[in-house]
């Protein structure tokens, strides 16, 4: 195979390209123009030189038209393949929604760290305006789309479209840290209290206490339950999707169940729940519909999600307390348990994480004692350091500084 350069443009402002000669599939001569992106002959020569390599070796990827915006479809159809949640394909969705709509039609081949660092600092950049009817971006959802496009791209680099991945090549935002919403212990128990009685005072007292989710809740159902056995298993998540209504799905893909142990307490706020539900159901007759939930609606339906929320909102004011979402239910107990027990593995476990890291970095700040504990194990150690343990200790320690300092000077 064989290559030559040219330039097209006004020189020496014009860009270089690589001009490779290639068989068609019958054998016929084709000629391949390749951007080399350089204004410079001398980088030129050296990028003719990797391809007509590339090419001889079978490396060199294959000419492509596609854009930015066709390449997130397919990679987002391919997760969706693969069984990623609806939650997470639609906020895939979102974000190659605002990525096209700047770069969208920028081939990949001609994608550059530029494109991205451009497009992330008119994001965030975008203090006063709305683009797209939505507000400025946060550093978090800017590194969300990063993580996007990376990946999409890894995709071409495997498929041997690119030949390198231009995101690897940009630092993203740091995700932004805000300070969690959570109930202290008084305030979760002044919440209970207002709902003494209500038909979903078990809900939010088993969110405060086991840190489910309310997908988790509102799918829950007794089949999963195993009060004499005092634990439970959560199986599936139900979920409003728009344009599809509500949902349900399995948990996330790294397990199929999560045992959760229950207290005594706890069974004994579900037996309670249970009987208070079967008095229910006779009072309804034949307008219950049964669908072996544990939170159902008034008719044994599935509950809506944004109905829960409204449910919180209601029971928040009348305690006396801040707006939190249900989420802040789960990271209310995440950091109760944390503060009060301190083990992240239980922690983990009854949380649901995948992995002990990501329990540390949300609840870490949970601790605040083992700083504490591990300053005072310092200051000890200095204590007795600096202490003599027997007599003339001291001046042989002082007398060994001085030989010490004298060993110094003459060096």
């Amino acid at each position: 195979m064989q290559g030559h350069l040219r330039q097209r443009g006004n020189p020496p402002h014009g860009n270089w390209y690589a001009v490779i000669d290639e068989r068609g599939p019958a054998g016929e001569r084709k000629r391949r123009w390749i951007n080399l992106k350089t204004t410079s002959k001398r980088q030129a020569e050296r990028e003719l030189a990797k391809r007509v390599a590339q090419q001889t070796d079978g490396t060199l990827p294959p000419p492509t038209k596609q854009t930015v915006s066709t390449l997130l479809e397919q990679y987002i159809e391919s997760r969706k393949l693969a069984g990623r949640a609806p939650a997470t394909l639609l906020n895939y969705a979102h974000h190659a929604e605002r990525i096209s709509a700047r770069i969208g039609g920028v081939h990949i081949t001609d994608l550059q760290p530029q494109h991205l660092r451009s497009l992330y600092a008119a994001e965030l950049a975008d203090a006063d305006k709305r683009f797209q009817g939505e507000k400025r971006l946060s550093p978090t959802t800017v590194r969300h789309e990063h993580d996007l496009l990376r990946a999409a791209l890894r995709d071409a680099v495997r498929q041997g479209i690119l030949i390198r991945n231009p995101a690897d090549m940009v630092s993203p935002p740091r995700r932004d840290r805000q300070e969690q919403k959570v109930l202290g212990p008084e305030e979760a128990a002044r919440l209970l209290e207002v709902l003494t009685g209500h038909r979903l005072q078990a809900m939010i007292y088993l969110a405060l206490t086991t840190g489910m989710r309310k997908g988790e809740l509102i799918g829950l159902r007794w089949a999963d339950v195993f009060l004499d056995e005092s634990r439970m298993e959560v199986r599936v998540q139900r979920q409003y999707r728009p344009h599809e209504g509500i949902t349900e799905r399995e948990l996330k893909e790294h397990r199929v169940t999560r045992p959760i142990e229950l207290t005594e307490e706890e069974v004994s706020v579900l037996r309670a729940h249970r009987a208070r539900q079967a008095e229910e159901r006779l009072g309804v007759g034949e307008v219950w519909r049964d669908h072996g939930l544990v939170f159902p609606s008034e008719t044994g339906t599935p509950l809506q999600p944004r109905n829960v929320q409204r449910f919180l909102d209601a029971a928040l004011e009348r305690a006396g307390l801040s707006h939190i979402r249900f989420h802040d239910l789960r990271h209310t107990a995440g950091t109760l348990l944390m503060r009060h027990d301190g083990r992240v593995n239980v922690a983990q476990q009854r949380l649901g994480h995948a992995k002990a890291s990501t329990t540390i970095d949300l609840y870490g700040h949970a601790l605040p004692g083992d700083q504490r504990v591990a300053a005072g194990r310092v200051q000890e150690a200095i204590r007795r350091a600096s202490v003599p343990t027997k007599p003339g200790e001291e001046k042989s320690r002082a007398n060994g500084s001085k030989a010490v300092a004298k060993r110094a000077r003459n060096a």
